[in-house]
């Protein structure tokens, strides 16, 4: 179930707008039981330096009432005694469930008509694995793999002219600012309110309407301890991805013209150019041990509104016809929301490239019974400040009547050393 209950503030927001427009719900609770059911079986097949790995995977997912057949298989061979080839390829299916309540920025309806949502496809992926492992030496080997990843029937917002049910029977208002200089914007009167246009939107209906794709390899260099005498283990790994998501153009035929909407190509939210990892081991020697994990990864895509618009509600006159107000806080200074833009500023910006250095010293002894290793870890060894997120929000300056959108960085955990003791018997 999600249940959303609202803070002191927004109650005494809302009690200022109802003194105007009548009582507002103070809580909205949705519940909805389903159920998921899976069956997975494999099997494995030598044939001589050749492994075969087949493999069928059944699920039904009670939400939409769909059953989907997911075959899978893995191939590896033996090409000589130090190199092997491995391939793979297998259908996936992801069903639409409560995790897709949020999902990219985005708000789906799970709950408004049983029919909608049961005509909703689950999401299917098509993974192609090629890869090659050759030994160096008795402790060194190096692993080179490609991918690729098809998608299709992907879960996105609904795009087309709103729902007149679902807006009072109107459209959504368009607000403008009023052309001039030295105007107050924080004042409602310095901003144009149309309340009944017609434009496409996107809405909170979910549909199968879009595809994407993921490409990328992995280099490794993996070194093992084999050796009593080996003191020096670990990896290096380089990976390149890149991962997108289509959306074709969209036309709709209103009451007052036809409207078209551009087709779109977004990145999706995991989308990591570049990826650096370098993780290794050395015995110091008398029961010590230096660990340590470097690791390097390009910006992440984020979302980054393009302005601000005024607040506003929506309402019909006793005659039926539409309104629209620009709210406003108790001492009548417009109430504003962040503007997003459309949907191909959906991931058009990246967060900044991020890197952190993590050591651990260790010293093992045994006494007492048991192995005794107390240890100093560091995390974040340089106080590389690594951007997380961004918080982003209104500065209203009532003296001089601007408004600017501003944003404030959060960041991962600063420099952290921690002592610690682990006891093993």
């Amino acid at each position: 179930a999600g249940k959303l209950v609202l803070s002191e503030e927004s109650e005494a927001f809302l009690r200022d707008i109802e003194s105007r427009f009548g009582r507002l719900p103070r809580e909205i609770d949705q519940a909805k039981d389903y159920y998921r059911f899976h069956l997975f079986g494999q099997d494995r097949v030598q044939i001589g330096r050749l492994f075969v790995q087949p493999g069928l995977r059944l699920d039904h997912y009670r939400l939409i009432n769909r059953t989907t057949v997911s075959p899978r298989l893995n191939i590896s061979l033996a090409a000589t005694p130090l190199t092997t080839v491995r391939a793979a390829w297998g259908v996936f299916y992801q069903s639409p469930g409560y995790e897709k309540l949020f999902d990219q920025t985005a708000f789906f309806d799970l709950f408004s008509s049983a029919s909608a949502i049961q005509s909703l496809r689950a999401e299917r992926s098509i993974h192609t694995i090629l890869g090659v492992e050759r030994a160096l030496t008795d402790e060194l080997r190096v692993r080179v793999e490609a991918y690729h990843k098809s998608f299709a029937d992907l879960i996105v917002q609904r795009k087309g002219l709103p729902d007149r049910s679902l807006t009072g029977g109107f459209n959504p208002p368009l607000v403008t600012p009023i052309d001039g200089v030295g105007l107050d914007y924080n004042r409602r009167e310095n901003w144009r309110v149309v309340p009944d246009v017609e434009q496409i939107r996107l809405g909170l209906q979910p549909v199968n309407d879009a595809s994407g794709r993921a490409d990328g390899f992995e280099i490794l260099l993996d070194k093992s301890s084999t050796h009593a005498a080996t003191r020096l283990s670990g990896w290096l790994s380089y990976s390149f991805s890149k991962s997108e998501r289509h959306r074709a153009a969209v036309t709709v035929v209103g009451e007052r013209g036809t409207y078209t909407e551009p087709a779109t190509t977004v990145p999706f939210v995991f989308d990591q150019r570049h990826t650096l990892n370098l993780v290794a081991s050395w015995r110091l020697g008398r029961g010590w041990d230096l660990g340590g994990r470097a690791s390097y990864g390009s910006g992440l895509p984020i979302t980054e509104p393009v302005g601000i618009t005024p607040r506003t509600l929506t309402f019909t006159d006793s005659l039926g016809r539409p309104h629209a107000e620009i709210l406003t806080d108790r001492d009548g200074r417009v109430v504003f929301n962040l503007d997003y833009g459309p949907e191909q500023n959906l991931f058009a910006a990246r967060k900044p490239a991020t890197y952190r250095l993590d050591a651990r010293l260790t010293r093992t002894t045994r006494h007492w019974g048991g192995e005794w290793a107390y240890y100093l870890d560091v995390i974040n060894l340089t106080n590389h400040r690594n951007v997380v997120a961004y918080d982003y929000f209104v500065r209203q300056d009532f003296a001089r009547g601007t408004v600017t959108l501003e944003r404030k960085p959060t960041y991962a955990l600063p420099i952290l050393p921690t002592l610690g003791l682990a006891i093993r018997f």
